[in-house]
């Protein structure tokens, strides 16, 4: 038998068992679960009756928000803004404060932009910061006027010439938020 002939055999012997691997798992899936089978010596189950719901503290100091899709989209926004905002290196010529132009009010890149402007990059000898957010707390909410204050907890890696053996810290950032007609954007963020 000759190489080539050999190699066709294999060829169709493979794409045979393939096949029927995937018939296999195919036929597997459409037969569902099975039915489980009802024990008629069981008392029915009493499902509990739904308490209706009110707004409590998680937190000693945490504000109160009525709608917890408000209180989510809060706490989505401020911790990828404080990852994304803490997270530097003097190599991505601020790039970070470019990714998060869309979660940011005009007073907020007006203020990165100016910070950009006066810092002036030595690229000789590396320096990279990664921040990654913890938790996100509320720390104060004004629906009526469109404000929300957010305390996000972060740990921060820092590497001075080299990423071997960053620098370990936690430290919290306060962040403004203000309601705007493309959603909540962060007006103000301040380092503790």
């Amino acid at each position: 038998m000759s190489r080539r002939n050999k190699i066709i055999i294999i060829a169709v012997t493979a794409v045979v068992v393939l096949l029927i691997i995937m018939a296999i798992i195919w036929w597997l899936n459409q037969r569902g679960a099975p039915e489980p089978g009802i024990n008629v010596n069981q008392p029915p189950t009493l499902e509990p009756k739904k308490l209706p719901t009110t707004p409590t503290l998680t937190g000693a100091d945490e504000a109160v928000v009525g709608e917890p899709q408000i209180e989510a989209t809060l706490k989505a926004v401020a911790i990828t803004f404080a990852e994304r905002f803490g997270s530097y290196s003097n190599q991505s010529n601020f790039q970070n404060f470019e990714d998060l132009q869309t979660l940011m009010t005009v007073r907020m890149k007006a203020w990165t932009d100016s910070l950009i402007l006066q810092q002036t990059s030595d690229n000789a000898v590396f320096y990279g910061i990664t921040t990654q957010a913890l938790s996100a707390k509320i720390i104060n909410f004004e629906e009526s006027l469109g404000r929300a204050e957010v305390a996000v907890s972060t740990q921060r890696q820092e590497s001075k010439g080299s990423t071997v053996n960053p620098r370990v810290f936690y430290q919290e950032i306060l962040l403004k938020l203000v309601k705007t007609t493309e959603g909540w954007k962060v007006d103000e963020a301040n380092w503790q």
